[in-house]
């Protein structure tokens, strides 16, 4: 994108903030209406409760997978930031100190 549109874009974005959040509020609470249309169709459709009490555990499942799963990969940036930044402070120390540094390949 042109360097010009983009500063323009992100100038009208921070003026009109409430704009756009309506703006993009309405495709998510159409398309969450087409899920729900969906499963009062497709899930259990003679009986709504069974359709309802499977519709929230099937949710709190999902929910709890992704909280894992959220976890696990924060966790895993999290060390892989903590291995970047102890290489980045090796770095600095041999720069001060006026050693060499080695360059390994990559593999």
């Amino acid at each position: 994108m042109n360097k010009k549109i983009q500063k323009k874009y992100i100038i009208v974005k921070g003026r009109y903030v409430n704009v756009f959040a309506i703006i993009s509020s309405v495709p998510v609470i159409i398309f969450w209406r087409g899920v729900w249309g969906f499963l009062d169709i497709f899930l259990f459709p003679q009986n709504k409760l069974y359709s309802v009490i499977s519709s929230i555990t099937i949710g709190f499942v999902l929910m709890f997978f992704l909280d894992l799963w959220f976890n696990h990969l924060g966790e895993s940036l999290r060390l892989a930031s903590a291995n970047l930044f102890s290489v980045e402070r090796e770095i600095v120390k041999k720069k001060q100190k006026g050693e060499r540094l080695k360059i390994l390949p990559m593999i």
